[in-house]
């Protein structure tokens, strides 16, 4: 526990003397933005008003607040961010084109991760991937960690197409079914196509409504750590692939999920970790990680 205590303090402190520099294409952080203010409002229900008054109350940010937060968001998406990683390995094992296309874009965009002895990608080195998201976020649409999202109605609605829900219904999503369904996704929706996130104009990735992309849900009860969920998926990943090649031991087609409350691996997935070999990586076969 100290030795996160001590990361964390170390990520503050840093944040803390970088932040009177000015950078214009560095993307505000979490805790930027909590510094940028000395002290943070929040707004929530006064209980001692039955009429259900909204009162706003100022807590100082510190330090050890700031800690308290990061902490929470960490500690919050440890398993959903190993069960993410897990399924897109296997994807990759599935479609080893895809793995080599990465490579090539490391190559092209961050060539020094390619180095023994460089350090894993800054936040502002991975938003360069765009094809590296693509594929996190298709893998993610496919392999949801949660593929039922249950809520509570509270109070009567009326859907677009006229269903009326009563307050206090249960309402669950099947965000693993939605993802597979054509009339949103079209008739490739079952398909693995990283492609289908990138605008071919541009060649910058899609902003697709999170009300059609439900990993991370929408509105004021979304994800809080869906930054942080891709940010760490992009580091991990750009970190290993510029390395090693992981190879399942197993037919990545006949490796299924167990059906729960989330969408793990079923059985162990054990792999061969193969190093990637930089002097051949203008060869397709070696950036796939092929023998």
């Amino acid at each position: 526990m100290k030795r996160v205590d001590d990361v964390i303090y170390q990520v503050i402190s840093h944040s803390m003397e970088s932040k009177s520099e000015v950078n214009p294409q560095r993307l505000p952080d979490l805790i930027s933005l909590f510094l940028a203010k000395e002290t943070n409002e929040y707004r929530e229900r006064d209980a001692s008003q039955d009429d259900g008054a909204v009162a706003t109350r100022s807590v100082k940010t510190t330090p050890k607040l700031i800690r308290d937060m990061a902490f929470n968001f960490t500690a919050a998406g440890r398993g959903t961010t190993s069960q993410s990683l897990q399924w897109i390995f296997i994807m990759l094992n599935r479609y080893p084109h895809v793995e080599a296309r990465i490579r090539e874009e490391l190559l092209a965009k961050l060539p020094q991760l390619f180095a023994k002895d460089s350090i894993p990608p800054s936040m502002n080195d991975v938003q360069q991937l765009v094809y590296l998201e693509a594929v996190i976020k298709e893998s993610l649409r496919l392999n949801p960690v949660a593929p039922l999202i249950g809520r509570t109605a509270t109070q009567d609605v009326f859907l677009s197409d006229g269903t009326f829900v009563p307050s206090g219904t249960r309402v669950v999503i099947p965000t693993f079914a939605v993802a597979r369904l054509q009339s949103i996704w079209g008739e490739d929706a079952a398909e693995f196509k990283p492609d289908r996130w990138i605008d071919p104009e541009s060649g910058k990735v899609l902003i697709i409504s999170p009300f059609k992309f439900l990993v991370f849900l929408a509105g004021p009860r979304s994800c809080l750590g869906a930054k942080l969920a891709m940010l760490e998926l992009k580091v991990a990943l750009a970190t290993v692939l510029s390395k090693f090649h992981l190879r399942v031991l197993r037919n990545p087609f006949e490796i299924g999920y167990d059906a729960s409350i989330s969408l793990p691996v079923k059985g162990d997935v054990l792999a061969a970790v193969e190093a990637v070999e930089v002097p051949s990586l203008c060869e397709p076969a070696k950036l796939a990680g092929a023998a």
